[in-house]
């Protein structure tokens, strides 16, 4: 799977995001992953997610279904670099940046356990990806 970065963005006050262009087979990579693993879900939700602000109506409506808030239309596939202490400091970092366009192709994706921020903690198992 192809995988083209472009632009930095600050989302949800505090996280910086390096965005990748959407596809069609990445949007229905992620619907058929999260049609299998959702009801696995439990209604879980990340304590982090709770306390997030500048959420969109239909973002937050996500977290409540999906445990996650960019979810179908509000897909948003994106490496998180870090989360910055204050949107003061986050604001100041994305203007320090220089947006290039980075690609790379991807051949796995893997379901895991996150910690408190959305740091990957434990990998649970991983998935081969075809195109």
């Amino acid at each position: 799977m192809s995988f083209i970065l472009n632009n930095f963005t600050i989302d949800y006050g505090t996280f910086l995001f390096w965005n990748s262009e959407k596809n069609d087979y990445l949007l229905k990579v992620q619907r058929e992953f999260i049609d299998a693993i959702n009801p696995l879900r439990e209604g879980l939700i990340q304590p982090v997610l709770k306390t997030l602000t500048n959420v969109p109506e239909e973002e937050r409506k996500n977290i409540e279904r999906y445990g996650y808030p960019t979810v179908g239309d509000s897909f948003k596939p994106h490496i998180t670099i870090t989360r910055i202490k204050s949107p003061d400091d986050a604001r100041q970092s994305l203007e320090s940046l220089t947006e290039y366009p980075y690609s790379f192709e991807a051949d796995r994706i893997v379901l895991a356990y996150l910690g408190a921020h959305g740091t990957v903690k434990k990998i649970i198992s991983g998935f081969n990806l075809r195109n």
